[in-house]
């Protein structure tokens, strides 16, 4: 009986491991799409505005987020919308004026930059 109990347990136990690793796999191949996702949109950012190596970190993690947030399912116009807002504010809240303007004029690029297109 004790080792039809511990071959149970040991079943459990390597079924439970091997769920666990398929579900990191799923993950860190979503993370990296993400990841790379953000660092297109970086090296857009980059060539509009040629924005300062120390706020290249900063950047990416709001276009990581941006990225994420439209990745998620069923998300709504609203929600859409809202993110876009969201991601005016903050791209154009860390940029010197000369900055805005340069973006600005590349209508495409700053499209981009703040919604899920080109994606």
């Amino acid at each position: 009986m004790k080792k039809i109990i511990a071959l149970f347990v040991l079943f459990f136990a390597f079924s439970i491991n091997a769920n666990a690793q398929e579900n990191k796999d799923a993950k860190t191949k979503a993370s990296i799409e993400l990841e790379a996702k953000a660092n297109a949109d970086l090296k857009k950012l980059i060539e509009v505005t040629n924005i300062e190596p120390s706020t290249h970190r900063t950047y990416y993690s709001l276009f990581y987020k941006k990225h994420r947030d439209f990745s998620k399912p069923n998300i709504t116009d609203a929600e859409r919308k809202s993110i876009m807002e969201y991601m005016v504010g903050k791209l154009t809240a860390g940029l010197k004026p000369e900055q805005i303007e340069a973006l600005k004029k590349n209508s495409e690029t700053f499209r981009i930059l703040i919604s899920q297109a080109g994606n």
